[in-house]
C-alpha cells in the first residue's frame, strides 16, 4: 500500500513540476526562435492561449505574443535565426489578427490600437534589415505588414491574414 502511495505521490509531483515549468516558460519567454528548446516554449504559449477564459483575454494574449515575436525579430543577432524569427512573427501576427477579428467592436478598440502600434513597429523593424539580405521571406513579410497597415476594417484584416499564406517552414542542415 505504501509503495502505491509513493508511486502516486511521485507521479503527481512530476506532473505538477511539468505544468509549473510550462507556465513559467509561457510567462517569462526566455527562449527565442531558432533555439533548440523554443518549440517547447511555443507549445506552452499556445496552450495558455487556448486556455484563456474569454475571447478578450485570448485576443489580448495573442497580441502580446505577436509583440514578443516582433521583439525577438528586432533583437535577432545570429543570421541563421532570422528566418525562424520571421516565421514565428508571421505566425503570431496571423493569430493576433484572427483573434482580434472575432471580438465585438467595444472590446476590440483598445486591442486595435495596440495592433496598429504593433504594425507600425513591425514596419520599422523590417525596414531596418538590409535590402540585400536576400531573404524573400523578409520582403514578403514587409509587404504583408504594409497591406495590413493600409487596411481599415478588422474583418478585412482577417481576410488578408487568411488569404496571405504563412511563410513555409525550412529545415536547416547543420554539421554534426
Amino acid at each position: 500500500m505504501r509503495r502505491i502511495l509513493s508511486i502516486l505521490l511521485v507521479c503527481n509531483l512530476f506532473l505538477v513540476a511539468l505544468i509549473g515549468s510550462m507556465v513559467l516558460l509561457a510567462e517569462t519567454y526566455p527562449l527565442h526562435p531558432g533555439n533548440l528548446a523554443y518549440s517547447l516554449q511555443h507549445s506552452a504559449e499556445q496552450w495558455r492561449l487556448k486556455l484563456a477564459a474569454t475571447p478578450e483575454r485570448r485576443a489580448d494574449f495573442a497580441v502580446t505574443l505577436a509583440e514578443r515575436r516582433l521583439a525577438d525579430l528586432a533583437l535577432v543577432q545570429e543570421e541563421g535565426h532570422v528566418l525562424a524569427s520571421v516565421q514565428a512573427f508571421d505566425q503570431a501576427l496571423n493569430q493576433a489578427v484572427l483573434q482580434l477579428s472575432d471580438l465585438p467592436d467595444q472590446a476590440a478598440a483598445p486591442l486595435s490600437r495596440r495592433m496598429d502600434s504593433l504594425l507600425l513597429q513591425a514596419d520599422i523593424v523590417l525596414s531596418a534589415f538590409a535590402p540585400d539580405a536576400g531573404m524573400a521571406q523578409l520582403q514578403d513579410l514587409a509587404h504583408k505588414v504594409a497591406a495590413l497597415r493600409a487596411t481599415e476594417n478588422r474583418q478585412d484584416l482577417a481576410a488578408l491574414a487568411q488569404q496571405t499564406p504563412s511563410l513555409p517552414n525550412r529545415i536547416t542542415a547543420e554539421l554534426i
